[in-house]
């Protein structure tokens, strides 16, 4: 029989690479997004349009049954505080709520490694999160909770808390595709001093972990656990966007900085080794290989 899994957030980046991923290994997909703007829609798919702050709204989901529930959604804003904890908090906690009763074999709660703040990197689970901004607060505050409730309902839940992971359709706002932008144009482009390091993960090594997660029999003794998910390297931003530009052709790195948010770590990179032993993954995409397959679709 087919799994049955729900993605939430199933038109965004991840979400959409996901959708097409799990088509070709035969899973019954439901996709539920905000936005009905869709701008590759996979048939076979149901999509459903509704706001998961609002607990009304999930009489829809009523009629369907699922084996696995996927969290990709929410806004990524870290100034609106009215928006960000509705959509990083109380959507997540309206979510788990109602699945709670629900016989999941898996609910997957996206996360984020800005939970850890300030703190040093390499991350790892183990340490006290003590962020400073509201997404990352709001963020930290929902991995608490579906923590709790898998406790307290017995029912499995984990946590993954992304690092940056880029590829091909990723929007042009983050760093890796505002270069490429720049580079395929030949603009000059902004960045950071040297010293600035990020981690970085090719989209298909996060579906190939997402796979390793789903097909998984027993989550009894790892659930509520919490796992970073990166390529478990810093690299640094100032030597990422030359490799951009050499690979690219064109562009050229503006002598003007950009300076580091003041909540904003200087280096942010993961310990992986959980992830890595609990479901015998590593990622296998070489950076430099991502990127020109990345830099070749934005072409």
């Amino acid at each position: 029989m087919n799994k049955k899994i729900l993605i939430i957030g199933g038109t965004g980046f991840i979400g959409s690479h996901l959708v097409n991923f799990l088509k070709k290994k035969n899973f019954d997909i439901t996709s539920v997004s905000r936005n009905k703007f869709i701008k590759n829609k996979n048939l076979n798919v149901k999509y459903i349009f509704f706001d998961f702050s609002k607990k009304k709204n999930f009489k829809i989901l009523d009629r369907y049954k699922f084996d696995i529930v996927i969290n990709l959604g929410g806004n990524v804003d870290h100034f609106n505080k009215k928006k960000t904890i509705a959509s990083q908090y109380t959507a997540v906690k309206n979510l788990i709520d109602y699945f709670s009763n629900k016989r999941l074999k898996i609910f997957l709660q996206v996360g984020s490694c800005a939970e850890y703040g300030l703190s040093d990197s390499p991350h790892k689970e183990s340490y006290l999160c003590k962020p400073k901004m509201i997404y990352a607060k709001t963020k930290l505050r929902a991995t608490k909770y579906i923590q709790k409730i898998c406790k307290e309902k017995k029912i499995n839940g984990i946590i993954l808390r992304l690092y940056q992971v880029y590829g091909p359709t990723q929007s042009n706002n983050r760093f890796i595709p505002i270069i490429i932008q720049k580079c395929l144009n030949d603009d000059l482009y902004l960045c950071h001093d040297k010293g600035v390091l990020r981690d970085f993960l090719y989209i298909d090594d996060l579906l190939n972990l997402l796979l390793k997660i789903f097909n998984k029999k027993d989550f009894t003794q790892i659930s509520g656990q919490i796992f970073n998910v990166g390529y478990g390297k810093g690299f640094d931003l100032n030597l990422v966007a030359k490799k951009i530009e050499k690979i690219s052709q064109g562009g050229s790195q503006s002598p003007k900085k950009i300076d580091l948010r003041p909540d904003e770590p200087k280096k942010i990179y993961p310990s992986i080794s959980r992830v890595r032993k609990i479901f015998n993954w590593r990622p296998k995409t070489k950076f430099e290989i991502g990127l020109k397959k990345t830099i070749n679709s934005y072409r």
